[in-house]
């Protein structure tokens, strides 16, 4: 999910090989690189979620989403998205990447849990062929300018990483709205990691975008977070994982069937950091059409060519 060194430096050793994509290679540089991460992470402070006390009690998603306020700043180059929660403001970012057009489909996409860089995450899965077809909106999530601002006001306690989610979801809704009131060409939401995350989440309690593209995602945040692949980034992680709230706190119960026909998850099946098991779990038991891969969290990059083939051709389906 955050985007660490270590992360980076295995994208471009993937970016190399891809162009062979052997699935037992991959995978296994994969294992290298998550296996460092690990180490990065057991020497991050401060760990996630550290303010969260002893008995706390995670809300329902939900809720925070829907007390939550907002408000659009909008200039030329970026919006900004201030959203209220309990008397605190928090600022999401939307950068607009191209001159909008109306007569262009517009495409959202938003970056995974830490990075600080997002528009070199949108160039890299889908690159300058989608800027010059799409108008491009990338979200930017609240606090995630550096390294540690993500880890003293976003994930510093598990509200704030909930307002976070909150912000950006809201975020994609400001464009789905602004883009319909200007044109009658689709709005594709897609997004990576945590920004699958938000993208599927947004399916779920607005489903405004005509497509989604969820990647190497699903919507449950407390799983994630508190899965084996971050049990040296939380705080206290045995004793959260005692606290069933965390893990239902993202649990969507009931959803729209006829998001099934615009909601096409693209998932890595050896995938530990959102774990793939659970990931098509959930996926198919709710009975969407899911694109799967053999490789692991790094899917997006390795198969970026067919990921964008993918959002063209759904798109030129809808149009027949």
């Amino acid at each position: 999910m955050e985007k660490v060194t270590v992360l980076i430096v295995g994208l471009l050793i993937l970016g190399i090989t891809a162009s062979f994509r052997p699935p037992l290679i991959i995978n296994s540089i994969e294992t290298i690189v998550l296996f460092l991460r690990d180490i990065g992470l057991a020497l991050t402070y401060p760990k996630y979620f550290h303010n969260d006390p002893r008995d706390y009690k995670p809300l329902p998603f939900e809720s925070v989403l829907k007390n939550m306020s907002s408000s659009t700043e909008e200039n030329d180059s970026a919006w900004i998205i201030n959203t209220e929660y309990e008397g605190e403001k928090r600022p999401t970012t939307v950068l607009l990447v191209t001159k909008y057009n109306p007569d262009r489909p517009s495409v959202i996409y938003h970056h995974g849990a830490g990075s600080t860089r997002p528009l070199r995450d949108f160039d890299f899965i889908f690159g300058s062929e989608f800027k010059e077809k799409f108008n491009v909106f990338v979200v930017w999530a609240q606090y995630h300018t550096s390294k540690a601002e993500y880890l003293t006001k976003s994930v510093d306690s598990f509200l704030h990483h909930q307002e976070t989610f909150a912000g950006s979801v809201l975020a994609y809704e400001e464009i789905v709205k602004f883009h319909k009131k200007q044109s009658e060409k689709p709005v594709i939401a897609a997004g990576s990691s945590m920004g699958g995350i938000v993208s599927s989440l947004h399916a779920f309690y607005f489903g405004t975008a005509d497509y989604y593209f969820p990647i190497v995602a699903y919507p449950n945040v407390g799983e994630i977070f508190l899965g084996e692949t971050y049990k040296y980034a939380v705080e206290d992680i045995d004793q959260k994982r005692k606290n069933g709230l965390y893990f239902s706190s993202f649990a969507v119960e009931k959803f729209d069937k006829k998001l099934t026909a615009k909601v096409f998850p693209i998932i890595g099946t050896k995938d530990k950091v959102v774990p793939s098991n659970k990931a098509l779990e959930f996926w198919e038991e709710r009975g969407f059409d899911v694109l799967k891969y053999p490789y692991g969290h790094f899917t997006s990059g390795i198969v970026r060519t067919r990921i964008r083939e993918t959002v063209l051709r759904k798109l030129a389906d809808g149009r027949n």
